[in-house]
């Protein structure tokens, strides 16, 4: 009899896959539980339109319209179809120096790169809008 032929039998390996499994579902239960709670605290504030991701976006709306104009999201709200999407509706853009509003739309929706939120900085991936009016005499 050779020294190759000889097997020890396992005992225990059932015993072993259920602990692979069981730490396995706990890594997952903990991987949700901390994609939950970075979920709150990117959306926390003392309303949606406090929170981080609502600001951010703003910002970045507003520097992309540039200085002569103020952008003012109405009401927002988040939605997860697929994309992480801000929509705000009732939305302006009026002029900084009086105030006035040059453009109004019914319903914005902005749609956000998921990854880019991971640094903290929101990159805008694509734009609808819904029911546009704009005054050209306002316009320089």
């Amino acid at each position: 009899m050779r020294q190759s032929d000889f097997r020890i039998p396992r005992r225990y390996g059932i015993a072993k896959a259920l602990r692979i499994l069981g730490a396995t579902l706990a890594v997952l239960v903990l991987a949700l539980a901390m994609s939950a709670a970075g979920l709150y605290f990117l959306l926390r504030g003392e309303s949606l339109e406090n929170s981080t991701l609502n600001l951010s976006i703003e910002a970045n709306i507003q520097r992309l319209v540039g200085p002569d104009y103020v952008v003012d999201l109405g009401r927002t709200s988040v939605a997860f179809d697929g994309l992480l999407s801000v929509a705000g509706t009732d939305v302006r853009i009026l002029r900084a120096v009086d105030r006035q509003p040059v453009s109004t739309f019914g319903r914005v929706l902005v749609g956000v790169k998921p990854l880019s939120l991971l640094r903290k900085e929101p990159q805008i991936d694509a734009v609808e809008i819904e029911d546009s009016t704009l005054d050209a005499r306002l316009l320089p």
